[in-house]
């Protein structure tokens, strides 16, 4: 994207975040590889967002990364946050798919790149993806971040019946079925009870949230996609999406580097995708038990692979939520979580799990 292309976006982003009174907004850059990109453009950029959005809007800026490229000026820019805030390194500690344009393996590179982002202090997320390839190693992989103590988000990577993907090689080959899917949350469940640390690993730590929301009876939540959708992509043609419709030609919101952000927003072709979603909530999640516990975000916001992975073998958001409620039963954590003056009845906080150990 040009400088020229992004002013327009965060003119047209500040107009409705400003009315709104919005007090911060995130902007991620990401895919192929952001580090490529020279750092003077992410200070032109820093530059451009000051003078828009002034303070009037707390602006941060994350990166998703493969951390094949880090250099000494990368690691003082990022040291220094001159304009990223948050850090998501991409990788499968466990596998042979990382590989370069010749295909060599990339993942001593990155470790070591990793090494030295922990030695600066720089703190940093990592994205793992859950496919056929890494299932087998998904319990060492969450030891691997637990001993490192990085929090990771799990990605699976779905299977689906549709003839113009299930033609392509590589998601033949690597995308997971429902029953493997459970399996690998199933391991993952055993070993974040199995860590000492206060580990986060997403989507878990939210799907702990929803089973500790259940069992404590909280008010219910029911997400709305067209009051409560929060994330956009935003393509290098300014086109815009919602984060489950990506890239769908028939679902694009609008273009930002065009329409300011309150036309994207109440566009008919948002409209019509919040209205499938609600439709779509109102089949699978309003007969659900655990739904309010639940608010929905996964059948809500679900892309085509995942709504097809619902339509045929069910919510895995609720499979995960019943292996967590045995699980509780097993370790005695539901009775301590109802016992009258503990505390925990109130509920847990995201961070303070310690209950759970041991």
């Amino acid at each position: 994207m040009s400088l020229d292309q992004l002013r327009a976006m965060f003119q047209n982003i500040e107009g409705y975040v400003t009315a709104n009174q919005y007090v911060q907004i995130e902007f991620v850059w990401h895919g192929g590889e952001p580090f490529l990109i020279p750092l003077d453009y992410y200070d032109e950029i820093a530059k451009l967002q000051k003078d828009i959005f002034s303070d009037r809007v707390k602006v941060s800026n994350g990166v998703q990364t493969n951390l094949t490229v880090l250099t000494d000026r990368h690691l003082a820019h990022l040291k220094g946050h001159h304009f990223f805030s948050g850090l998501g390194v991409s990788i499968d500690p466990y596998g042979d798919q990382r590989v370069d344009k010749s295909g060599r393996q990339t993942m001593a590179i990155v470790v070591a790149n990793m090494k030295r982002l922990l030695d600066a202090e720089i703190p940093f997320g990592a994205i793992v993806v859950v496919a056929r390839n890494t299932t087998s190693h998904i319990g060492n992989i969450c030891r691997f971040f637990d001993k490192l103590g990085i929090n990771v988000c799990f990605l699976p990577f779905y299977l689906t019946s549709s003839d113009d993907i299930i033609s392509n090689r590589q998601v033949e080959s690597h995308a997971i079925s429902f029953d493997e899917l459970i399996m690998a949350f199933n391991v993952i469940i055993d070993e974040w009870f199995g860590s000492s640390n206060a580990a986060i690993w997403d989507p878990l730590d939210d799907y702990i949230d929803f089973a500790l929301a259940y069992i404590n009876g909280k008010p219910t939540y029911h997400y709305d996609r067209w009051q409560g959708e929060s994330v956009f992509v935003v393509n290098l043609d300014g086109s815009v999406w919602g984060a489950g419709d990506t890239y769908l030609s028939d679902c694009v919101y609008g273009n930002l580097f065009v329409h300011d952000f309150g036309t994207v927003l109440t566009s008919p072709t948002r409209q019509l995708t919040s209205e499938r979603a609600k439709e779509r909530m109102q089949r699978h999640c309003a007969p659900c038990p655990y739904y309010g516990a639940c608010p929905g975000f996964f059948v809500g916001d679900a892309s085509a692979q995942q709504e097809l992975l619902i339509e045929t073998k069910g919510c895995p958001v609720r499979a995960v939520i019943e292996q967590l409620l045995r699980k509780f039963e097993e370790t005695e954590v539901t009775e301590a979580l109802l016992r009258p003056g503990t505390g925990v009845q109130r509920g847990i906080k995201k961070h303070d799990r310690n209950i759970f150990r041991g």
